[in-house]
């Protein structure tokens, strides 16, 4: 018999002469694609460590590495309560050259005239000092820096003199500016109040200054996958940096770089404040959560919660609604103070992600919207509207490249109506035409019908073109048009009831 072999070896000649068994393995037909989805955690370290991608096990290790007190081991603390099994890295940053720590202080006056507990949060870190009656305000003054010192994680020192508590951020920057501080967040009904014959008063954190630079933030990262990106900085200029490293023409969107992923950062300031901040924002790799001023929780710890508990619903299918995921250990503003539904719709219309206050007390997700609002024209646009429909986007590339490299890695290009080598059955082509690899895309399309992220297989298929390029003969030309299948987020009823005595009279 003569001819080639229609099995597709890579490695057996086909002149081999030596006797007898002969076996080579191909994992074309096996793959399926389950990549690492890396978490970064970007902030600040207390302890002088390299600027460089950190695999981080645990939050001890973090604690020990960057610093107890540091706001990077308090976004680790915080990403791991909500995701403890993913893998996470740490980018440490040192406080800048030249920069501030934000300020507050706990001035006490008065002598206590009942047994009690003052109630401090710092953050969202309850700080409980006991009280006895007789105890002078420098006393209590003394026990609350005695107490804020012993909190060994708490992100703030803090030093007492004669009646005032000055507390310092660990680390220098704006950041500490957004660390809340407040008494009786759960009030008396939660049996929190200031013991009798005490008045406290509290100056917030302020005077913070000079952040780190992100403007190398690319080069530090380098090529390293990161599907979830944690950024605490959301000013302008950090967002500028961050934006170019993930710009679709040049960054980790990019053809070129085909990394990826998605950045989160949190913003803390009054509702107007936001809708002005929102609106100067579109960009549809970022992801802003809105913090409310009367939560203890800081900007930079509800990001990374946001993060964990999107990140782990994104893995499973990722075009899931996040909604009413919990922030585990984020504390939501008091009832009185939670932004009411039409500041909610503002906020989210303004590009900036929400949480709010669910049954329990708990802090829950309303909707992670992107900062993504208007086209190239500065028309609206929803197209890139949730965070969610950017990892469907991922999701359905990276199966995708999956396939094609794991079905035709070496393949031969012939035109369509070309003979070509008979494809033996669960195997896969040695020559491809344009149809053949047609073929295997609605193939793979199927497969994620299957999973539940795309829908309606006929009209893919009508649209779905497959060329050969007429100045490069070697080159497919795809235009690849999938149905999403979206996330229900609105269920709109419309109650037209009838009168049942006035309906059987008629």
């Amino acid at each position: 018999m003569s001819g080639t072999s229609l099995i597709p070896f890579s490695n057996i000649a086909p002149n081999t002469r030596v006797p007898l068994f002969h076996v080579e393995f191909s994992n074309v037909a096996a793959g399926v694609a389950q990549g690492v989805n890396r978490r970064l955690i970007i902030g600040q370290a207390t302890a002088t460590v390299p600027a460089v991608p950190t695999y981080v096990a645990s939050t001890a290790q973090a604690q020990s590495v960057f610093g107890p007190r540091s706001q990077l081991a308090a976004r680790i603390a915080r990403y791991k309560l909500n995701d403890p099994v993913s893998e996470v890295w740490a980018l440490p940053l040192a406080d800048a050259a030249s920069s501030a720590a934000a300020t507050a202080t706990v001035a006490v006056t008065g002598t206590a005239t009942a047994n009690g507990t003052v109630p401090l949060y710092v953050g969202d870190t309850l700080v409980q000092v006991g009280v006895a009656t007789g105890d002078s305000a420098t006393v209590v003054a003394t026990n609350i820096a005695a107490a804020c010192t012993a909190s060994t994680f708490l992100p703030a020192t803090a030093a007492a003199a004669t009646g005032t508590v000055t507390l310092t951020a660990a680390n220098k920057g704006t950041l500490g500016n957004a660390l809340p501080i407040m008494l009786n967040y759960l009030g008396a009904e939660g049996g929190q109040t200031v013991p009798a014959g005490l008045t406290i008063a509290i100056t917030p954190f302020a005077g913070g200054a000079t952040d780190p630079s992100l403007a190398t933030i690319a080069t530090m990262l380098g090529v390293q996958p990161f599907k979830y990106i944690g950024s605490p900085y959301s000013d302008d200029t950090s967002l500028g940096f961050t934006g170019a490293m993930m710009s679709d023409a040049s960054g980790r969107w990019s053809d070129a770089q085909q990394l990826y992923g998605h950045i989160f950062s949190g913003h803390a300031d009054t509702v107007g404040n936001l809708l002005t901040y929102g609106a100067g924002l579109n960009d549809q790799h970022l992801t802003v959560l809105a913090s409310n001023q009367a939560s203890p929780t800081p900007p930079w710890l509800r990001d990374v919660a946001l993060m964990a508990k999107g990140s782990v619903s994104a893995d499973i299918q990722p075009n899931q609604p996040w909604q009413t995921l919990v922030l585990l250990g984020c504390l939501p503003a008091p009832a009185a103070s939670d932004w009411t539904f039409s500041e909610q719709q503002s906020l989210l219309t303004s590009g900036i992600a929400v949480s709010a206050r669910g049954p329990g007390g708990v802090e829950q997700i309303v909707r992670a919207v992107t900062t993504y609002q208007v086209n190239s024209y500065g028309q609206p646009d929803q197209s890139y509207l949730d965070t969610e429909d950017m990892y469907l986007n991922m999701a359905v590339v990276g199966a995708l490249k999956n396939a094609i490299t794991q079905q035709i890695p070496r393949a031969l290009l012939a035109d369509d109506g070309a003979r070509v080598p008979v494809t033996p059955t669960g195997g896969v082509p040695t020559v491809v035409t344009p149809s053949i690899a047609k073929g295997l895309l609605v193939t793979q399309y199927g497969t994620m019908v299957d999973a539940g992220w795309v829908d309606n297989i006929a009209a893919f298929t009508a649209g779905l073109i497959v060329q050969r390029n007429a100045n490069d003969n070697s080159r497919l030309d795809v235009l690849y048009d999938p149905y999403y299948v979206s996330g229900l987020r609105v269920f709109a009823l419309l109650n037209q009831f009838h009168m049942a005595a006035l309906a059987a009279a008629a």
